[in-house]
């Protein structure tokens, strides 16, 4: 897995064509969208029900202050180098993660033991095709939402073609997860009520944070004329937020509950939410990073499992 891992990063670097990137971007995809809950269920594993707030609000710091470090990184290297020196620095990045992922990762013993068993049963398999379904159907509706808005919506046949496989390979996806013995998306834990509102909480949490992340620099250097560098650079002070205040969260955890904070932030990230809406051309950096700011204090709020 090391060698195809790192290849993603180069072939991404290499590409010389954005329909090419966009395909080895999917390859990584593919690799890494499942990081982030095994990533969870590592923490839930290792650590005790009393350290785990800490463990998770660490996490949390990591999740939430790396989309606010890397526009302004990423900006400076477009602006010095290339976009693509984007991709080759995580290389370095990608070699170390393995090596201490190696040394300091292990799997709990009894899942150990059930791999152990599944495999000289002849059960272990992978699905293979919920996993070809999944990826093809989120592709496919990010290329609808990237390129909609200059392709016309659904005016364009290159729009309607990939919304429709996108919702047949999501649809058909959805079947065979449900009936599939061992799928990759589990999707019949949805039927757990308090499990269904926490990922619906989340998704709003993700779609709110990552894709501000995204479309605040696009507009500031399409509309206001920023460098990438400059651009990437109000996402700082949401970071900064996070880092100076995630200890506090962790102290008042215990003392308030989960519920609150989580309604709390949901609350301060609709504010700030309302604050962008108010921007126009005339909005100067101060009010910018302010309202990133605000965002990040309700990141850091609701982002507590």
């Amino acid at each position: 897995m090391r060698a195809p891992v790192h290849g993603k990063f180069v072939v991404c670097g290499l590409a010389p064509s954005l329909g090419l990137l966009i395909f080895f971007r999917v390859l990584q995809g593919v690799g890494g969208g499942g990081l982030a809950p095994v990533e969870q269920a590592i923490l839930v594993d290792t650590f005790p029900p009393s350290k785990r707030p800490a463990a998770f609000a660490l996490y949390s710091m990591a999740i939430v202050t790396a989309p606010a470090k890397g526009p302004p990184l990423g900006g400076w290297i477009t602006d010095s180098w290339s976009w693509r020196w984007v991709f080759f620095i995580n290389i370095p990045i990608g070699i170390l993660s393995l090596i201490l992922t190696k040394r300091l990762v292990s799997d709990p013993p009894e899942f150990t033991r059930q791999v152990e068993a599944a495999r000289h049963a002849g059960k272990l398999k992978i699905d293979g095709l919920g996993i070809v379904l999944v990826a093809l159907g989120f592709a496919c509706l990010e290329v609808v939402l990237d390129r909609g808005q200059t392709e016309d919506w659904f005016e364009s046949n290159f729009i309607l073609i990939f919304f429709s496989v996108a919702v047949i390979a999501l649809v058909i996806a959805a079947v065979w997860e449900w009936r599939h013995p061992d799928p990759v998306v589990e999707i019949r834990l949805l039927g757990e009520r308090n499990f269904a509102i926490a990922n619906f909480f989340y998704f709003l949490f993700g779609f709110t944070l990552f894709g501000s992340t995204v479309l605040i620099p696009q507009m500031l250097q399409s509309l206001y004329g920023y460098t990438a560098t400059d651009a990437g650079l109000v996402l700082g002070p949401g970071a900064m937020v996070i880092v100076v205040l995630a200890p506090v969260m962790v102290r008042l955890l215990p003392k308030v509950g989960v519920k609150p904070m989580i309604a709390v932030g949901y609350c301060i990230f609709a504010l700030s939410m309302w604050y962008y809406a108010s921007f126009d051309l005339g909005t100067d950096y101060k009010h910018e990073a302010s309202a990133r700011a605000i965002q990040g204090l309700a990141s850091l709020r609701s982002s507590f499992p």
